[in-house]
């Protein structure tokens, strides 16, 4: 039986790998490097069973591979390891200190409200890009009834032009890139599926960041970032800026 495992391997490999892929085409998400880790567990797991039958030989030749891969592996391991998976405990301590019970911090994209739910504990209200009624973990439904609204954001730039009218400001939390003055505010986009793209949340996201961005610094009598407390090296999938307005134009 043994001389079967090689084939036996190569066909549970081959055979997983191809649905994998499939279900994730048919998902028709944008896939992370986490996605991956089961079907790289599946790999090891059958090289492991692949290689049992061979020569003593070869399988040292095999670990000799394995030993210098993850040498070579291990300064990026170090680095990764020595940096903040998330600067949004020092945003949020930040905003903590200095946004005022009458003023309103907008945390976008929506899926970082989950970490800035955790941490923030001040006195102004917050809402995400769109508002969101759970922030305990990722709810891709409850974003895509918001996909199916045609003002979903509305609500959030409303509370932000009452906001900066009142006197107060307004804090902008999340992965943003500032807007240029005198830029034509953008439109909502039509409702999905979207050529292309479909349910996906991301043309949206980027929709809905411009507005937000467009919104500031038509209105705001003053907009620009805040500097942030020294947090060292982060990792790019949660590296927060933080951004403020106030006045009213």
């Amino acid at each position: 039986m043994a001389e079967d495992l090689p084939c036996f391997a190569a066909v549970t490999l081959g055979a997983a790998l191809v649905g994998f892929g499939g279900f994730l085409w048919r998902a028709g998400l944008t896939t992370q490097p986490w996605y991956f880790l089961p079907a790289l567990a599946l790999t090891a797991a059958c090289f492991d069973a692949a290689l049992g039958p061979l020569g003593q030989y070869f399988r040292a030749a095999w670990l000799g591979f394995s030993l210098v891969t993850a040498a070579l592996a291990l300064p990026l391991t170090r680095l990764n390891a020595l940096s903040r998976m998330t600067n949004v405990d020092v945003v949020a301590h930040q905003l903590t200190a200095r946004a005022g019970l009458e003023d309103f911090v907008v945390v976008s994209p929506w899926f970082c409200g989950i970490s800035f739910a955790r941490y923030y504990h001040g006195p102004a209200p917050w809402s995400t890009v769109p508002p969101l009624a759970d922030h305990r973990f990722h709810r891709f439904d409850v974003v895509a009834a918001q996909l199916g609204k045609k003002e979903a954001i509305e609500p959030v730039l409303e509370r932000m032009r009452a906001t900066l009218q009142a006197g107060h400001y307004v804090w902008w939390v999340g992965q943003f890139d500032m807007p240029a003055p005198g830029r034509v505010p953008p439109g909502n986009l039509p409702l999905p599926p979207l050529e292309g793209s479909g349910w996906s949340q991301t043309p949206y996201t980027i929709n809905w960041d411009d507005q937000v961005g467009s919104c500031l610094e038509s209105h705001g009598g003053e907009f620009g970032l805040i500097k942030i407390e020294e947090s060292g090296d982060v990792n790019p999938t949660e590296e927060l800026r933080l951004a403020r307005a106030g006045g009213w134009k």
